[in-house]
């Protein structure tokens, strides 16, 4: 069953995505979409969504940059949002300012802005902390973020129906198992809300990928064979089987929450939500046949 049009809500981020991936298109080999409007690009890369199932909705627009980011067209990343309508607008206080992007037809503080963020090198810390990644483009970087860099996926409006994406825009999303691990990696990091609403997005992932969930597990024991991220998967099963241990442990509880609070119809049971991601670490993340 195909994924129906955009719900109302989602129309304006996604015209948001639009203006940005038009105006830093000479970056798209450099960057990745992940967050929120991931899981909502996930649903458009499948035709196994249930239609009373429908995405969580958000309102960032989060990108991916490598630590250094190598000059493309002769114009810095930041250069070609300031000139396609994206203002800056920053939070917080003196040198740990984050900037946002927000396109001049919004007004602070509307919710719909762009983030741009960066791994956070192997320093021992898990601190996040601005970096210069590009002359005059300091952004936050964040723990475990480089694995989203593995086995991505290129999407383009073509083959993305229903997004109001010009067909030739193109993209990279994680793929959903560095996605999902990266999520339960840096919970620790996220405030309270972030937090859950993380959790409903893995759920959804691994919903929506359910019929993939072999392939999934391939990328898995790729992943994991890398020296580099296998005890990023080792510690992100354990995370996963904690949270999701019971029907009354934390995962389904907070699931089902989010769920019932976004208001989008169907809301999945505790039971329901224990048994798919009981499922999903059987099959994708110990490597059995379901």
């Amino acid at each position: 069953m195909e994924a129906g049009p955009l719900p109302t809500e989602l129309q304006t981020v996604f015209d948001d995505l639009s203006r940005c991936m038009k105006a830093i298109s000479p970056y798209n080999e450099q960057i990745i979409l992940t967050g929120g409007l991931a899981s909502i690009v996930y649903r458009r890369l499948v035709s196994t969504a249930v239609a009373e199932h429908r995405a969580l909705t958000t309102t960032d627009i989060d990108l991916v940059v490598p630590s250094h980011l190598v000059l493309s067209a002769g114009k810095g990343l930041s250069d070609l949002l300031k000139e396609s309508g994206f203002r800056v607008w920053s939070v917080g206080k003196d040198e740990q300012k984050v900037s946002f992007y927000m396109h001049e037809r919004h007004e602070p503080p509307a919710p719909y802005h762009v983030e741009i963020l960066t791994p956070l090198d192997r320093s021992g810390t898990l601190e996040c902390r601005l970096v210069e990644v590009q002359d005059n483009l300091r952004v936050q970087a964040l723990p475990f973020m480089e694995i989203l860099f593995e086995q991505t996926i290129t999407v383009s409006g073509s083959t993305v129906p229903d997004s109001c994406l010009p067909l030739d825009v193109r993209f990279r999303v994680p793929h959903p198992v560095p996605y999902i691990v990266q999520k339960v990696l840096i919970r620790p990091n996220r405030r309270e809300e972030k937090r859950n609403k993380d959790l409903a997005y893995i759920y959804d992932a691994v919903l929506l990928f359910h019929p993939q969930w072999d392939e999934l597990a391939r990328v898995r024991r790729r992943l994991q064979a890398d020296s580099r991220f296998e005890q990023w998967i080792l510690d992100a099963r354990a995370t996963l089987s904690d949270l999701f241990h019971s029907e009354i442990s934390e995962g389904p509880i907070v699931v089902r929450l989010e769920y019932a609070e976004a208001g989008i119809g169907h809301v999945p049971t505790e039971r329901g939500i224990h048994r798919v991601m009981e499922q999903f670490l059987h099959v994708v993340m110990d490597g059995f046949s379901g």
